[in-house]
């Protein structure tokens, strides 16, 4: 079950997909990159996991 895709899965990858597809400049990158390493830790971190990433990821 290496790729089991929950709805809470797939609505990270939609969010990750739609935060990538805005960043156009370099700075606008790097923001990007900060996000998706602040969901990973807060992933990692938080008890609810993914669904913790996700309520980060939206703000």
């Amino acid at each position: 079950m290496k790729y089991a895709q929950g709805k809470v899965s797939l609505e990270f990858k939609e969010l990750l997909k739609a935060k990538l597809a805005g960043a156009n400049t370099e700075a606008q990158f790097d923001v990007v990159l900060n996000e998706i390493h602040d969901a990973a830790l807060e992933c990692r971190n938080d008890p609810n996991g993914i669904r913790a990433a996700v309520e980060l990821l939206k703000v």
